[in-house]
């Protein structure tokens, strides 16, 4: 991992966020994984992925879809063995999954979130994972405005 970016996004703006983001990252190019803590977060996001606007949908692939890997540029998934090919970015909904995951395995992981993040139980949980690694912390209002956490900055 070279780049971890936290994006603590408001609860009521969620459905509308979450999947302008994953439409940001993937307009930067390459493959992202979209990993999930379990099942129904993962028909969750296929869902909305299909359903977050009327005019547009993002094209992806989950694990239980029969799909070939090199021809989908967003696979969500709960077991991570189904993301080794796509190894640019990826994104979770949770800090406590990215202990899990090889972080190595990735250039960038974008934390999107609902859930407030306490970057001292970041650091605490996460360790060594993020020595050397550039990290940015985002967080949006209400009014859908963001502020940057400066504080939160590592190099």
């Amino acid at each position: 991992m070279k780049n971890l970016t936290l994006y603590q996004i408001h609860k009521s703006l969620y459905k509308i966020t979450f999947p302008k983001i994953v439409i940001k990252i993937l307009d930067v190019g390459g493959k992202v994984n979209l990993l999930c803590e379990n099942k129904d977060e993962m028909e969750y996001l296929d869902n909305l992925m299909w359903t977050f606007s009327q005019l547009s949908f993002i094209p992806h692939s989950t694990e239980n879809d029969k799909f070939n890997e090199e021809l989908q540029d967003l696979i969500i998934a709960i077991n991570s063995d189904h993301l080794a090919l796509h190894n640019k970015f990826l994104i979770i909904s949770s800090i406590d999954l990215l202990t899990k995951f090889d972080v190595d395995l990735v250039n960038d992981v974008f934390i999107i979130t609902m859930d407030n993040i306490n970057t001292e139980h970041l650091f605490t949980k996460l360790g060594d994972k993020l020595s050397n690694n550039k990290m940015k912390f985002f967080v949006q209002n209400i009014d859908n405005t963001w502020r940057i956490d400066y504080n939160q900055f590592v190099e």
